[in-house]
């Protein structure tokens, strides 16, 4: 165990003045400072007081206490960044949302703009399809004027050839006459001349004018025509204890109305196409007559008269009996000129839709 050193050594008491000590250095030497024993830390913690000892319990529960302090500020700055963490999630998720709102906002403006543009392309396209038309009728005037043109060229030309005849009866009637008549008959005939060749070239621009006018009117009848065609043919009820329902639907596809349009349709099931399919257009004559307008539809529902038993509905899975429909139109365009389509369709059970079929 170590020991500590004494601080100082312990001053004894003389009992004598400065002036005394003075003498007594003069005198025989001090006795040896006694020397204090060492005592062990054990000892001295047994010596101290007891309140020291409370106050250093104190001490410990106040580091303590620090500690602990210490810890819950910690926890409290941890807590700090989390809440600021979930602030800022917060604030991301609500510009994420409104991100989003402004994205369908703007999308919807978008499609609203292509619908009104698409409509003004539309309305544009029919008021072109109006000024052609006015074309093609002031050509056709326009050729009507040219071939008055040339009849009456023509009646000048006959009557300028009467002249030169009657000029050249006056010549021989009188000789002093003759070279004037000759003169105004050779006139007369450049004048001719000169009027055939414009009634040629009348006829030339009336050949050229009558062509252009019939490439202008093909043109417009071949971009400009009904197209009646098939949209769609859906399938329902293919289950068992229900009746097999079947909708089709048409459509003019086309850019001109169709008109006396007839559609016929029919429906049946069966192991093997019906006869009547190869001719679509058998019994067409009963159908009503009707209008169709570019993009507009018409449909046709046809339900099977019996419903579906295990048994039959084994037989449509399988392919063993097929669900048919067929059919076909006829109509005309606005120039008198007729159409006509047929279609056949069978039910396929693996992807429940209708395929076209060829017999």
């Amino acid at each position: 165990m170590e020991t500590e050193k004494p601080d100082a050594q312990p001053k004894r008491e003389t009992g004598k003045t400065e002036e005394q000590g003075g003498e007594s250095q003069k005198g025989p030497a001090a006795p040896p400072p006694v020397v204090e024993p060492a005592h062990s830390e054990t000892e001295r913690a047994d010596a101290e007081d007891p309140k020291d000892e409370a106050d250093r319990e104190q001490d410990e529960a106040i580091e303590e206490l620090a500690e602990q302090s210490e810890a819950i500020a910690q926890q409290t700055v941890w807590m700090e960044r989390q809440t600021k963490w979930m602030a800022e999630q917060t604030r991301w998720v609500r510009n994420q949302f409104w991100a989003a709102v402004a994205l369908g906002l703007i999308t919807f403006f978008v499609l609203a703009y292509q619908a009104v543009k698409m409509s003004g392309q539309l309305d544009a396209t029919n008021e072109t399809v109006e000024v052609m038309r006015g074309q093609l009728e002031s050509m056709q005037s326009g050729s009507n004027q040219t071939q008055q043109t040339i009849d009456a060229l023509q009646k000048q030309a006959n009557a300028t050839q009467d002249l030169a005849s009657a000029a050249g009866k006056q010549a021989n009637a009188s000789e002093t006459q003759a070279g004037a008549s000759q003169t105004q008959a050779n006139a007369s005939v450049a004048q001719a001349e000169v009027a055939k060749q414009s009634l040629g070239a009348a006829q030339s621009s009336a050949r050229a004018a009558e062509q252009s006018a019939e490439v202008a009117e093909r043109t417009f009848r071949l971009t400009v025509r009904p197209e009646l065609a098939i949209q769609t043919v859906k399938a329902m009820n293919i289950e068992l204890g229900k009746k097999p329902l079947v909708e089709i639907t048409f459509v003019n596809a086309g850019n001109a109305t169709a008109y006396d349009a007839r559609l016929i349709s029919n429906f049946g099931l069966a192991d093997a196409p019906p006869l009547e399919a190869t001719d679509g257009l058998k019994g067409i004559e009963a159908g009503t007559l009707t209008t169709i307008t570019p993009k507009a539809t018409r449909s046709h529902t046809h339900v099977f008269e019996l419903e579906l038993t295990p048994e039959m509905l084994n037989h449509i899975q399988r392919g063993v009996v097929g669900i048919y429909i067929y059919g076909g139109g006829q109509y005309k365009d606005g120039y008198g000129r007729q159409y006509a389509f047929t279609f056949r369709f069978v039910y396929n059970p693996e992807t429940k839709l209708f395929r076209s079929y060829k017999q």
